[in-house]
């Protein structure tokens, strides 16, 4: 009975406790999800891999080919509703239906020829690849910071939460065009010949080169999530005729096989309190003596003490980076300038202008006067007294209180408390964006609106460069 205890006290609803997260730094490519990496939902970032994964449960997966006919963008965004290729296919056929229309436009012939559409799709859906938990042990170097004590340097390194399970999808969409003066059986004969993917039949993929419509075939393709050594892979978009169409054909779905294949379209997020490894590294189940007053301090209380207190860690230390980042970036932009100064009326890129076609215009000298040329403090200056006030009266003393070991209780205030009840930790504003700590009011208030300015004009146009 007592293993029985123990195991139901470290392992407590791992389900219950998960969150499943879409969009956001999961789909952004310049980061990598990857199972027992380390991730916080309130400030959606990764952090370290902390979770050696041995094995893996095998994903599931939904499969979709389709070869149909088609005669207009909108119909083909009706069919292919909420898949990652339809806003593509609708807008390269809207270029042909308008090439046509001008043609059309332009001629008297009655037997003028217009342009008809195939469609290829392809997709397959593969969740949810997940650890299996038997098998996942937490790293050495993290499990040696639990062994001493050091949870909140565990959180700051691995985060509060970790990736357990990952869904991606992929997709393959080829549009195939061709010009016709009337209806014919062309287009049928493509969808026949290659409606089984594990039997295009090129008999009649040769057939087709004989009708008068072959001659003014165009075929393109688009891959989503697809990787691999396979060299056909790196020429997908590079279509020469239907056999070539069918050897790309077999690429893609030989590719698709691969479970690691695909964009991450969702992952479910668990915190580390559900991790029976890591509930044994601190000793969840040890008992915890009453306190004088009788109160009695459950593990579940514990467990949600370190969720909430792991989440608001993650939250002012990105606070903290993120005014570091700011500073560093305003610090070294007013250096540019000053190296530039001689050119001080010459237009800068707006690298807003990139994304938005309302964008302003600065040159060199407007930016340096920005920054605080003609200030007692330039703005890097100031930020930089931000950065340090913020350190030191807000991150620095929450960590501190977070970090004091309770004898009452032998636990940490990391378990024994939330950091809503610590006077140190629950200064809401804090945790806000474009706020200032001031230490003579105690607490957090809005940047100075010139400051906040000026480090909107630092996104649009650091680090400097002269308009060609």
């Amino acid at each position: 009975m007592k293993v029985l205890s123990f195991l139901y006290i470290v392992s407590a609803p791992i389900r219950a406790w998960g969150s499943v997260v879409r969009g956001g730094a999961i789909q952004d490519k310049s980061v990598t999800p990857l199972l027992g990496r380390g991730y916080s939902i309130q400030t959606n970032s990764m952090a370290s891999t902390c979770l050696s994964i041995e094995a893996t449960v095998r994903p599931t997966y939904d499969f979709d080919y389709k070869m149909f006919q088609v005669q207009s963008a909108s119909s083909v965004v009706g069919r292919l509703s909420g898949t990652l290729g339809a806003k593509w296919l609708e807008g390269e056929m809207r270029k042909f239906t308008r090439a046509d229309a001008i043609a059309a436009g332009d001629s008297s012939d009655e037997d003028a020829e217009t342009t008809f559409f195939v469609v290829n799709h392809i997709a397959i859906d593969r969740y949810y690849s997940s650890v299996q938990d038997e098998s996942a042990v937490i790293v050495p170097a993290a499990a040696e910071m639990l062994d001493n004590g050091f949870i909140s340097q565990f959180f700051t390194s691995c985060g509060p939460s970790y990736i357990r399970s990952i869904r991606r999808t992929a997709e393959s969409n080829t549009l195939i065009a061709y010009r016709s003066s009337g209806s014919d059986t062309f287009g049928q004969n493509i969808v026949n010949a290659f409606d089984q993917p594990d039997q295009v039949d090129t008999t009649n993929t040769s057939r087709l080169q004989n009708s008068s419509s072959f001659r003014s075939l165009i075929i393109k393709m688009k891959a989503d999530g697809l990787s691999g050594k396979d060299s056909a892979n790196r020429k997908t978009l590079a279509i020469r005729g239907l056999e070539d169409f069918a050897t790309k054909l077999r690429s893609v779905l030989n590719i698709m096989a691969d479970e690691e294949v695909g964009v991450v379209k969702s992952v479910e997020v668990i915190p580390w309190v559900a991790n029976p490894f890591f509930l044994t590294r601190i000793k969840i189940a040890q008992k915890v003596p009453a306190a004088q007053n009788g109160d009695n301090l459950s593990v579940l209380s514990r467990k949600f003490n370190l969720i909430s207190n792991a989440e608001h860690i993650a939250r002012i230390e990105a606070m903290l980076n993120k005014k570091m980042v700011v500073q560093e970036k305003i610090m070294m932009c007013t250096g540019e300038l000053v190296k530039l100064m001689t050119f001080r009326d010459q237009k800068l890129v707006n690298y807003k202008c990139a994304v938005s076609s309302s964008c302003g215009e600065k040159t060199i000298g407007d930016l340096y006067e920005d920054l605080g040329a003609s200030e007692a403090e330039w703005i890097y200056e100031r930020l930089f007294d931000d950065l340090n006030s913020y350190l030191t009266g807000v991150y620095g003393p929450c960590l501190t209180q977070l970090e004091i070991f309770n004898p009452e209780y032998r636990l940490s205030h990391l378990e024994y408390m939330s950091w809503s009840a610590i006077p140190e930790c629950n200064k809401m504003p804090c945790a806000l964006p474009g706020t200032s700590y001031s230490a003579q009011q105690g607490t957090c208030s809005p940047m100075q609106e010139d400051i906040t300015r000026a480090i909107a004009l630092a996104d649009q146009y650091c680090m400097p460069t002269i308009v060609q």
